[in-house]
């Protein structure tokens, strides 16, 4: 695979960036990073989106106050079928953010890359909001990085 390469020569030319770690050494490969990081914030709130949607679910099906006391809490109830929308959309949003970012780790499938961290940036779907958007911001910014985005297959 052939990446731009910059033209000492022309005072014109596109400047690249910094070295990445001299000849030989893949230029793509700086995505690696922030894509982990996304990986793991996006298993961790997924983790906690499952434990939502269990305690959730054993509330509505079996009618148990968890931690209010009898009779306090009229809304909580009406608004439980809510709730779970809520997490599954939520669920479903991080699923897209994880696969994406395993992707930009593979350095695979481009779009899927960045539509996942732009996903991350959204405050209301990123995964562990105050983790989520610096990462989703950070591969944004690498990734429209033309040596990133030559070394995508």
């Amino acid at each position: 695979m052939s990446y731009p390469s910059h033209d000492p020569n022309n005072p014109y030319a596109q400047a690249y960036g910094f070295n990445y770690g001299g000849p030989g050494h893949d230029p793509s490969a700086v995505i690696r990073l922030p894509a982990v990081g996304l990986v793991i914030v996006s298993s961790f709130w997924m983790l906690i989106l499952v434990v939502m949607l269990v305690l959730n679910l054993f509330q509505l099906i079996t009618g148990a106050d968890l931690n209010i006391e009898q009779g306090q809490d009229m809304l909580g109830e009406a608004a439980m079928p809510l709730n779970l929308v809520g997490i599954m959309l939520q669920a479903g949003v991080n699923s897209c953010v994880l696969y994406g970012s395993l992707g930009m780790v593979q350095r695979r499938n481009y779009g899927v890359a960045v539509t996942a961290s732009v996903l991350a940036v959204i405050p209301c779907f990123s995964p562990c909001f105050f983790l989520g958007i610096p990462l989703g911001l950070w591969a944004l910014f690498l990734l429209f990085r033309p040596e990133v985005k030559y070394g995508f297959r």
